[in-house]
């Protein structure tokens, strides 16, 4: 699986949209952000919350307050009242897990993040696992987490997906390199890539990596060191905001019409 691993993630060449293909008129983690990477043929990662009735919500917090302007935690609402009570800047509502994929089917490489509150990685493992089992292209398509029991309840139950534990400098203190090695790969915050030998230990010993997310031209140059596919934050906009390089826009992004 390593060297499959390897592969897959050094064909994502222009590397994987952040929450979607997202803009100034399409939202994070949207179906029209999904929709724009899919058109341009760019993989995308999204983010994956249990809500109160067992529903798979698409956002990246659980609070919805940041992506809608009105709080609300995903896990304590029904995925229904999600859908009717919350919309996004475009009028776009968050997004089912099955709304993401009957979207793709297939089309482009998919990077899904699980996000699991304290205490529901059982739960959570026991949902998500047959909508991950009868996904299309399966070979193109990896599951990460910053959970550690997500992910170990998961490879429990004979999950076939390549797991991949998220790490940054802030999570790596108290961890061994044979913890880092219990699952397929590993997606490193690019930054901290460097700055901790724990992860060019990892690197040395001939492991997939993955990194994220990518906002400049230093960054990408030094992540690809170490990593064999990075994760954008690519934004398609005629006015990107400052955090996006300059670089970055014109290898990447395609102009706007």
């Amino acid at each position: 699986m390593t060297e499959r691993l390897k592969a897959l993630f050094r064909s994502f060449e222009s590397g994987v949209c952040h929450r979607g293909f997202h803009d100034l008129s399409r939202p994070e983690n949207s179906l029209p952000a999904f929709a724009h990477a899919i058109e341009n043929g760019f993989p995308f990662e999204f983010d994956v919350h249990l809500s109160q009735d067992d529903k798979l919500v698409i956002g990246h917090d659980s609070d919805l307050l940041r992506v809608t302007g009105k709080e609300g935690i995903i896990e304590e609402l029904t995925g229904d009242y999600i859908q009717e009570n919350y919309s996004f800047f475009d009028g776009s509502h968050p997004a089912f897990f099955e709304e993401v994929v009957g979207l793709n089917r297939g089309k482009v490489p998919m990077v899904i993040e699980l996000k699991p509150y304290p205490g529901i990685a059982s739960r959570f493992a026991d949902v998500v696992l047959p909508y991950l089992e009868t996904l299309p292209r399966k070979e193109t398509i990896v599951v990460i987490s910053f959970d550690r029991e997500i992910l170990r309840e998961l490879r429990k139950r004979g999950c076939s997906l390549p797991l991949g534990w998220l790490h940054s400098i802030q999570t790596i203190k108290g961890i061994t390199i044979e913890d880092l090695e219990e699952f397929d790969f590993l997606d490193v915050e690019s930054r901290s890539l460097f700055l901790h030998p724990l992860f060019r230990k990892y690197a040395r010993r001939g492991n997939p990596i993955l990194s994220w997310t990518i906002h400049d031209r230093l960054t990408y140059f030094c992540a690809h060191r170490l990593a064999h596919g990075l994760t954008w934050e690519i934004v398609d906009s005629r006015k990107p905001p400052k955090k996006i390089n300059r670089f970055i826009q014109r290898k990447y992004c395609p102009k706007t019409k």
